[in-house]
């Protein structure tokens, strides 16, 4: 089951265990294979994030968003994917 909450952030959108893309550090070597994403909002802030997890849903990297849409186009765009995003 998903987690209600990753990093403290209230997850409002995950995706279903995948293959989102690897990320690699400047050198060229794997920094870690994307299996999930996830949008999810800290508190009373405004803005949204986008986390990129690994396949412990650890976050490794995150990306700030006025909107959850936003967080969606971004998330396609970065992954070159169409993706399913489930509600929470």
């Amino acid at each position: 089951m998903f987690p209600d909450t990753l990093d403290n952030a209230k997850v409002l959108y995950f995706t279903p265990r995948g293959d989102y893309g690897i990320r690699t550090l400047t050198d060229g070597n794997e920094w870690f294979r994307v299996c999930y994403l996830a949008i999810c909002k800290y508190g009373n802030s405004q803005e949204y994030y986008l986390f990129e997890c690994n396949e412990d849903y650890r976050v490794e990297s995150d990306y700030s968003c006025d909107s959850a849409e936003e967080c969606m186009e971004l998330g396609k765009s970065l992954c070159g994917c169409g993706i399913d995003w489930l509600n929470k």
